[in-house]
């Protein structure tokens, strides 16, 4: 007969051995969106510091392997499917076809001819126009993926702290930008060779993308505060809340990201959504609301006239640049390999042999800057299908948030991941946001936060 010592003994194990997996787990996806947020800012340009991304996340996945069995966690798997759609297209584009199938694909003619030249037109070809591309496009994915099993896995109060970790990333990388721009040169601070020494490009080679890290800091800023209303009970800790939040946005203009410094207007408008100031006693609300009011209107008042500031003021004024023309060409590219598509990664080589003439400049397209085109150019008809549903899925996910009874918390990263996802889909229009490494992973952590809807009982 056991006794009740040692059945307490016997309990407080069994807890602490599914305690250790937990937090190893927890401790593995940390650790793999830090490195991602800290080294995947360079884009396809800098394949070292990806493959130590991919690198890593292969071995965060294997570690986890090793780890004992977890409770089943019920999650909504229709999210989790359109982000593997992706590679699967990836994969399809890179098996070989025989040749009566592959040389009566639109676009070929050219490879055909060339191939034809040399005595190879008869041998097995995949749809993409360029295989070694779109391989290293699919093992990009990879990263992303395993952060968003890892999410899609973890429980709730875990997924809370991923919003921390994001709101660190933002705010290392408004210093290192802020640095960059007090510095006026390349230095040891500009890790990617950035061209322009005006601006703060943070942790990324590109702008764009170090405003949308910035905005989605902010944005998640707003959900941990919603999450953890004990974050902003005294008055010294909203007050270092809001200014962290203000150095963020002065921090968006120093990208003189035009996009950027518009989607900041985003989480401005969520504000009062996600932190619901009615909560607290109505003269603490109005209280706080005016005081962050002033000092914010205080410190862009002053701001407006430091010159890095002003020139993003003026950017805004600029005349429309080239990207018109990308978009007129990459549509002719789309026309003329539809509905295959070229392979996910091709756009490069594909656009320049699609270029009209009288666009033709010394710079190299690398992007279409619009990502949905680009998309479709590389993955045909899929794209559209694969975007409409997956938009579907993500509208389907706002519904709960329109009634009563969801926790807090869980309302809270519901918040955060329709926001971040709606900021990097506006700004795919004029860009490519996903396209770097760090993005995608930030992607990738909204998405898994939407694989968790609000359970029948949360919900009125």
């Amino acid at each position: 007969m056991i006794s009740a010592p040692m059945r307490i003994a016997a309990a407080r194990a069994d807890r602490a051995g599914r305690t250790v997996p937990a937090h190893a787990r927890s401790a593995l996806c940390i650790g793999l969106v830090a490195v991602a947020l800290l080294i995947g800012g360079g884009g396809s340009p800098e394949p070292r510091a990806e493959l130590a991304v991919e690198l890593a996340a292969i071995g965060a996945a294997v570690l986890w392997s090793f780890l004992p069995a977890e409770a089943p966690v019920h999650i909504d798997r229709l999210p989790i499917a359109f982000v593997a759609a992706l590679p699967g297209i990836a994969l399809l584009h890179l098996v070989p076809l025989p040749p009566l199938l592959w040389q009566g694909l639109p676009g070929r003619e050219t490879e055909l001819a060339a191939l034809e030249l040399v005595g190879a037109a008869g041998q097995w070809m995949p749809v993409s126009m360029t295989p070694d591309r779109t391989l290293a496009s699919a093992l990009s994915l990879i990263p992303p993926l395993v952060v968003l099993a890892f999410v899609a896995r973890a429980p709730l109060v875990e997924r809370t702290k991923l919003l921390a970790v994001v709101v660190a990333a933002a705010a290392l990388s408004a210093m290192v930008g802020v640095a960059q721009v007090a510095s006026g040169s390349a230095g040891a601070l500009r890790f990617y060779g950035s061209r322009g020494f005006d601006y703060a490009s943070g942790l990324f080679a590109n702008r764009n993308a170090a405003a949308d890290l910035l905005v989605s800091g902010i944005v998640a800023m707003l959900a941990l505060a919603a999450a953890r209303p004990e974050l902003l009970r005294t008055l010294s800790a909203r007050l270092a809340w809001s200014m962290l939040a203000l150095f963020l946005l002065l921090s968006v203009l120093l990208t003189r990201s035009r996009a950027g410094m518009m989607l900041a207007l985003v989480p401005l408008v969520l504000a009062p959504l996600m932190l619901r100031p009615w909560r607290f006693r109505r003269r603490q609300a109005f209280g706080w609301a005016a005081g962050t009011l002033v000092i914010g209107s205080a410190a862009l008042a002053l701001a407006s006239g430091a010159p890095a500031l002003r020139h993003s003021w003026e950017r805004l004024a600029l005349a429309p640049d080239n990207r018109a023309d990308l978009r007129i060409d990459t549509l002719h590219a789309i026309a003329r390999s539809w509905p295959a598509g070229t392979g996910i990664g091709s756009f490069v080589p594909v656009f320049a042999a699609a270029e009209r003439l009288e666009t033709v400049d010394p710079t190299a397209a690398n992007r279409a800057h619009n990502d949905y085109l680009e998309f479709t150019l590389e993955a045909g008809a899929a794209a559209p299908l694969l975007l409409l549903a997956a938009a579907a899925a993500v509208l389907r996910r706002a519904a709960p948030l329109l009634r009563a009874g969801v926790a807090p918390e869980r309302r809270a990263q519901l918040l955060f991941a329709l926001a971040t996802l709606g900021i990097f889909a506006l700004h795919a229009l004029v860009d490519y946001p996903m396209r770097a490494m760090t993005l995608a992973c930030v992607a990738a952590i909204a998405i898994g936060m939407l694989a968790h809807p609000p359970r029948r009982r949360e919900v009125a």
